[in-house]
């Protein structure tokens, strides 16, 4: 397990993959000389510019597919709908201020609680549900900041279990090293991308499994 923020332990390393996953919805360094397999996460990336492929992340009919000839669909702002509710599941800092909470991430929620604060400035969720993504206590916060999230389904359960686009994204950066091992198996060459098997180590920055390094 590492926490390597600018991932300058790639050279050390010398992963047969990188994926970046930070999804900033936009490249903040990622270059395809970085492994011999380079897979990125949503919009900010063109493939084979700066990416072997890409991962589509955007809800709908595209929803994990990899792309290796261009980019996926960009960044909207709009939260994909679940259960009706859009934007008014996600929660925004108000004003300008270091975060803190004695919420935690399964709580049931109302709307007008106040799930959070930005220096003294409360935060209230809109809609009733469950709190599925909070900002860490002391992390400094900037006016509109995304800080908190709330599943309309009101399921605490679901935080234990990958979700669906999760899942699907997940998928479709699988799907590239599984087609191509049977391009390898075919042609009887050598092939660019590498055999990836899951398991590994976790972190909170980084995920190193079967070889490839997963910039989160």
């Amino acid at each position: 397990m590492v926490v390597d923020p600018q991932a300058q332990m790639l050279g050390e390393l010398k992963p047969a993959a990188v994926v970046d996953a930070i999804l900033a919805k936009r490249n903040l360094g990622t270059t395809r000389d970085m492994a011999p397999a380079v897979i990125a996460v949503g919009p900010g990336f063109t493939a084979p510019v700066d990416c072997d492929a890409v991962i589509e992340t955007m809800r709908g009919h595209f929803l994990g597919r990899a792309i290796t000839q261009g980019s996926p669909q960009p960044n909207t702002g709009v939260p994909g709908v679940i259960a009706g509710y859009g934007k008014e599941r996600v929660i925004h800092s108000p004003a300008v201020g270091v975060f803190r909470s004695d919420r935690t991430i399964g709580d049931i929620v109302s709307a007008g609680d106040v799930i959070g604060y930005a220096g003294d400035t409360p935060m209230v969720t809109q809609i009733d549900g469950c709190l599925r993504g909070l900002l860490a206590d002391g992390v400094q916060a900037t006016e509109g900041f995304k800080c908190a999230d709330v599943d309309p389904r009101g399921d605490a359960s679901y935080i234990n279990h990958i979700s669906d686009k999760a899942t699907l994204v997940g998928g479709g950066k699988i799907e590239l090293f599984a087609l191509d091992e049977a391009r390898e198996l075919l042609a009887g060459g050598k092939s660019r991308l590498v055999r990836y098997t899951m398991g590994g180590e976790n972190s909170d920055t980084g995920m190193i499994c079967g070889g490839a390094i997963c910039l989160c």
